[in-house]
């Protein structure tokens, strides 16, 4: 069977990079997590003693070196981002790359380099503008949602009690209006896009369900 792109988009807390990354490895695909790129770029500009947003001048030149260092002719960024999620994970790099993520030029850069390292077949990519600006022309497209107290609860059990729930309720409020409402890619659902309400599915229910409409759809 010739590879295809799958395109997942979800809000936080939907399951989109557990249920993406587990239906990668069952189809034997690679897989993106798109946030991951900012946040490297985030801790790139750490490095480059940039704490806050810099101007999008600077923000070019400083893509344009982070592109040449690690983008470029990789093909392994991808199994990269994922062996350094825990450290891409901290909240520090989170705020910056939530920053520099509403930078145009940035977000072109970025959006490019996804495309050219998807443009050989075989991906599943998760965020949240996957199916509308990244890969519109994916061949399966499907948006996740799940209720606001399963969603809370998932991202308290990520954060191991570090934060209280009341915390992990107030971000994730904060959170979704800034993905809804963001004047540069907004998190949607498109019209050609699945939705799979993964609240009361675990997410091997959830793949079962994925690999079944792949299966639907003749790929």
């Amino acid at each position: 069977m010739p590879k295809i792109n799958i395109a997942i988009d979800g809000p936080v807390g939907s399951g989109k990079t557990t249920i993406g990354r587990l239906v990668a490895q069952k189809l034997n695909y690679q897989f993106l997590d798109s946030g991951l790129l900012f946040r490297h770029f985030a801790r790139f500009c750490q490095a480059k003693n940039v704490s806050t947003q810099p101007s999008p001048d600077r923000t070019i030149e400083l893509c344009s070196e982070w592109q040449s260092r690690f983008l470029i002719d990789n093909p392994e960024i991808a199994v990269q981002l994922e062996q350094q999620r825990d450290i891409l994970g901290s909240e520090k790099i989170g705020n910056l790359a939530s920053q520099l993520a509403i930078i145009k030029e940035l977000r072109t850069i970025i959006l490019n380099c996804q495309r050219l390292l998807t443009q050989n077949k075989g991906w599943v990519v998760v965020g949240r503008d996957i199916t509308s600006e990244v890969l519109p022309q994916a061949e399966v497209k499907i948006f996740l949602t799940a209720s606001w107290e399963v969603r809370i609860r998932r991202r308290y059990q990520q954060h191991q009690g570090k934060i209280n729930q009341e915390q992990v309720e107030k971000d994730l409020l904060a959170r979704d209006e800034k993905d809804k409402n963001r004047i540069l890619s907004p998190l949607r659902k498109t019209a050609d896009s699945w939705e799979l309400d993964t609240t009361h599915l675990s997410p091997a229910e959830s793949i079962v369900r994925i690999l079944d409409y792949i299966k639907a759809k003749k790929y």
